[in-house]
């Protein structure tokens, strides 16, 4: 077999900072459907993130000395590295946990038009459209 799965399917090789600022997926979990779409969409709205991924997960951890086993829903945001520091200044701000989870994920490989996508929507004054 020529070449890897990812640039098989067109991922090519890892991004590097002479395409632009490098991807990040940042994660974090709210209580409700309701708050992730609010957060999201401030979010949306400061050019912090090009788009947010809701999902319904169930977590298990300890709080406050007690086991919790509650429903809750997950976020993936897609932002870029410029656009990072302030996106991890504001969203424990508008968190509405005490201790919310902020995890940052690196994103080694990507379809190249989703990379200038992201790129370009978090980008102040554009008018990018998916």
């Amino acid at each position: 077999m020529r070449g890897s799965l990812l640039s098989v399917h067109g991922l090519g090789p890892p991004m590097d900072k002479g395409k632009g600022s490098p991807l990040r997926t940042v994660y974090t979990t709210l209580a409700s459907e309701e708050d992730a779409r609010g957060l999201a969409r401030t979010l949306l709205a400061d050019r912090l993130i090009a788009c947010a991924n809701l999902f319904r997960l169930r977590s298990l951890y300890t709080w406050k000395g007690q086991v919790q086993d509650e429903a809750e829903v997950g976020v993936l945001f897609k932002t870029t590295e410029d656009r990072l520091d302030d996106l991890l200044r504001i969203l424990p701000e508008r968190h509405p946990y005490e201790v919310p989870c902020v995890e940052v994920w690196p994103v080694d490989r990507v379809h190249p038009a989703f990379g200038d996508w992201v790129r370009e929507s978090v980008v102040e004054g554009s008018t990018s459209d998916r």
